[in-house]
């Protein structure tokens, strides 16, 4: 059996970790990021410069710029945004930075 608990990390992918039931981490929540993600980053589609999930997406105004990693050899550099859809899911996106061009779902809020 296992529990999970935050650990110190900005990128998403890492700042969990796998516990002994009951034992707690150190890492703070953030009450705007999802608590689960994919297994795996969803390329997006482009069309005319927005990025589609079924239909194009709202990103919002705001972002979250990411960029760490670069001294254990798991670097990100990456813009998030919550998206919406025309139907009105709010989606967790990405734009990869270190290519400009990739942009990825990360998760879907409940």
């Amino acid at each position: 059996m296992r529990g999970l608990a935050l650990a110190v990390d900005n990128r998403p992918e890492y700042a969990w970790r796998c516990v002994e039931p009951g034992k707690s981490g150190r890492g703070c929540p953030r009450p705007d990021h999802p608590l689960w993600l994919l297994p795996q980053p969803q390329p997006l589609t482009m069309r005319d410069g927005r990025s589609w999930q079924n239909s194009a997406l709202d990103l919002g105004q705001e972002r979250e710029r990411i960029d760490t990693g670069w001294w254990d050899g798991r670097a990100v550099a990456r813009d998030y945004f919550v998206a919406t859809s025309p139907r009105g899911e709010r989606l967790w996106v990405y734009r990869d930075l270190n290519d400009r061009r990739g942009w990825y779902l990360h998760w879907c809020f409940g």
